[in-house]
């Protein structure tokens, strides 16, 4: 495998070194029609940027939702929202692109994928790109499809959806997408794998917290119990010894860790009353980073100890990466 968790750099990640003018982490939350970007190189002092162009950042009428994902390849950062996206490698220079319904984003190692759907694009769909700013249109689904978090890993790019998800293992994503029901009536969010086992996190039909394990998309796909767990999953990392799911109920932020992706432990609740929405790790920083809907900004060297390092009442987080 190529990349152990999309928006994270974790452990058995392998990427030719380049130099790179990216902050170590950088964060999105979307506000009416502007964004508001928040970048970090220590993952403790975060700098907050309001942005308005290009349209990925302005463009709200898509069915009026936030950016819901951004992605690295190291020396690029990619965002998607609402069918727009946008590509730079300095944080100052943005390159438009357009990817049918895309809400979502993640590298693979040659080739950016990008999914989703929106309402001016009522059918769900797969797009792929080498450069970010041009995009091919591989698979087209049904209107009733919604798009999380995807991978590439383990020879397969797998994204999560709303019942279930898709997977193909054309290396570029360009053909063969699968769907794989999970689930029925629930809602996938997001997937990480260590190697040997793929996580997929969300909820089900009643809003119940579930994660699911297996060895490959093409397997079937175990419930793994979280002991005291009652709210939905919505994202999930990997640092090569530990994976971290994020949730929440409302009141709290709700965190899980496992080292086998099997037996789970929920942690105390973060003292929190957003939901954690996002999460990732950075190598360089050695740092999960999670994010909340209320605009707050978490670290945690292991999973289980967290600690508060911004906050911007209101705001969505909606997503949060790892550059390096």
């Amino acid at each position: 495998m190529s990349l152990t968790q999309s928006r994270s750099m974790g452990a058995g990640t392998t990427r030719a070194a380049a130099a790179s003018s990216l902050p170590k982490l950088v964060a999105l939350a979307w506000s009416g029609a502007s964004t508001n970007v928040y970048t970090s190189s220590t993952g403790t002092s975060w700098t907050k940027t309001n942005r308005t162009t290009p349209t990925v950042f302005s463009n709200a009428s898509p069915g009026g939702i936030a950016p819901s994902e951004l992605t690295s390849n190291g020396t690029s950062l990619l965002v998607a929202q609402g069918g727009y996206t946008a590509i730079t490698n300095d944080m100052s220079t943005w390159t438009s692109g357009t990817a049918t319904g895309a809400c979502q984003c993640y590298w693979n190692g040659s080739t950016w994928v990008a999914s989703g759907s929106n309402q001016n694009t009522t059918t769900f769909n797969i797009s792929t790109s080498t450069d970010g700013s041009t995009w091919t249109s591989r698979f087209t689904g049904t209107s009733s499809e919604t798009s999380g978090r995807g991978i590439y890993a383990g020879t397969y790019n797998v994204l999560t959806s709303s019942d279930g998800i898709y997977y193909t293992s054309t290396a570029d994503g360009s053909s063969g997408w699968t769907k794989k029901v999970i689930l029925a009536a629930s809602t996938m969010q997001g997937v990480a794998h260590n190697g040997s086992r793929f996580v997929v996190v969300g909820q089900d039909s009643s809003g119940n917290p579930r994660i699911y394990q297996a060895t490959a998309p093409t397997a079937s796909f175990s419930v793994a119990t979280v002991t005291g767990a009652t709210a939905p999953w919505y994202d999930v990392a990997w640092n090569g010894t530990t994976f971290v799911a994020v949730g929440g109920n409302g009141t709290n932020g709700q965190i899980a860790t496992s080292t086998n992706a099997v037996s789970w432990t929920l942690q105390s609740a973060v003292s929190s009353s957003n939901d954690f929405y996002s999460v990732c790790w950075s190598t360089s920083l050695s740092l999960f980073v999670g994010s909340t809907i209320g605009g707050l900004i978490y670290t945690s060297p292991d999973g289980v100890t967290w600690t508060s390092r911004y906050t911007d009442s209101g705001q969505f987080i909606a997503g949060i990466t790892a550059t390096s």
